[in-house]
């Protein structure tokens, strides 16, 4: 609980309340779904609060960017009233950011698209170029090089590695990338002190985690045809996360109803047995974003005020600004509300 800091909780706590007027709230999502068209969603947007002193651009890409980037300066804002081990964990979770530039960066090199725009990288260092130097990152190779000396080195070198030991599957140096920074949070939240470890494992990882790497085991198993033993040596799933008996159980299922049957997590059990097994792992993906939301969405989290709360706040945010982006989307597509709701995470479809 004390591991932030003199300095942590007390200058976070009056952050974040300094926040809340600017944060992207829930009913922003029904107020876009009410707008007449996709022009006005994305005006909508712009007009929020949150993008108080980002310039956004007038492109879709470019205000989907920004919004999220938004999330990106709210985190940082916590973190820096933070510090020790919740920060690093903090700053730990904000690296998908990061993530995210690299791969957009991996797929043009591979398409030899190496184009010098940004319209679609989050200016997040040190992850980031110029548009002049993105134009340059004409090979996989280069792009590696841009996570030397940072954080994610280790991470982007062994999803390379598995990229090039899988005859250039892109997919698997997506999922690498993401299981390299699963167990970067995961190790992060480890060095917490105990109840904080604790909060962070139970209250975000738990769900967090835990549900994405389900939703790896099953898209392995369906998609590539893997077996729970093979899928259990790619994902390196946390034992504290999910047993491993439990994950080869789930993965081995016959049919959806099975899998939602061998999960253990019983705050998850809870939510399937209200809302009905999935039909697929799209539907598995969308419903479980929608778990994650009803487990983040509860403002009490009782007298402790830690990393936990902090990235209960930070995971909020993203909900509320990936919904908005779905519903302006969505109506760019001429989608009706019918077919939009049940892609949102934080409206009952």
């Amino acid at each position: 609980m004390f591991s932030a800091g003199i300095r942590g909780y007390s200058g976070a706590r009056g952050m974040l309340g300094a926040l809340r007027a600017r944060e992207p709230k829930q009913p922003i999502v029904e107020e876009l779904l009410n707008q007449p068209d996709a022009a006005a969603a994305f005006n909508h947007l712009r007009s929020m609060p949150f993008l108080a002193g980002i310039a956004s651009g007038d492109k879709p890409v470019e205000i989907e960017r920004d919004l999220r980037y938004g999330c990106v300066l709210f985190g940082k804002k916590l973190a820096d009233f933070t510090g020790g081990a919740a920060q690093k964990f903090l700053k730990t979770y904000l690296l998908h950011y990061e993530v995210h530039n690299l791969k957009a960066l991996f797929r043009r090199a591979l398409a030899g698209k190496a184009e010098a725009r940004t319209d679609d990288l989050y200016p997040v260092a040190p992850v980031y170029s110029s548009a002049s130097r993105v134009g340059a990152l004409s090979t996989p190779e280069r792009v590696v090089a841009l996570a030397e000396k940072t954080r994610l080195e280790g991470a982007v070198k062994t999803a390379y590695g598995e990229y090039q030991a899988n005859n250039g599957d892109l997919f698997r140096f997506d999922l690498s990338l993401d299981r390299e920074l699963m167990l970067m949070l995961w190790s992060a939240a480890e060095r917490t002190g105990p109840v904080e470890s604790w909060r962070l494992k139970q209250v975000i990882l738990m769900p967090l985690l835990g549900t994405r790497a389900l939703v790896w085991g099953l898209w392995l198993k369906h998609y590539h045809g893997m077996s729970a033993q093979e899928i259990m040596g790619v994902l390196l799933v946390p034992s504290g996360l999910i047993d491993a008996e439990v994950f080869i159980a789930t993965i081995q299922a016959e049919d959806m109803r099975q899998a939602a049957e061998a999960v253990s997590f019983e705050p998850l059990k809870e939510f399937l047995a209200e809302t009905g097994v999935p039909e697929d792992i799209v539907s598995w993906q969308r419903l479980l974003k929608r778990f994650v939301w009803g487990r983040v969405a509860k403002r009490d989290m009782g007298m402790i005020f830690d990393a936990a709360t902090l990235m209960r706040e930070i995971l909020r945010w993203e909900h509320v600004v990936e919904d908005a982006i779905t519903v302006a989307s969505g109506k760019s597509l001429e989608m009706g509300r019918e077919d939009i709701v049940p892609l949102l995470a934080t409206q009952a479809a």
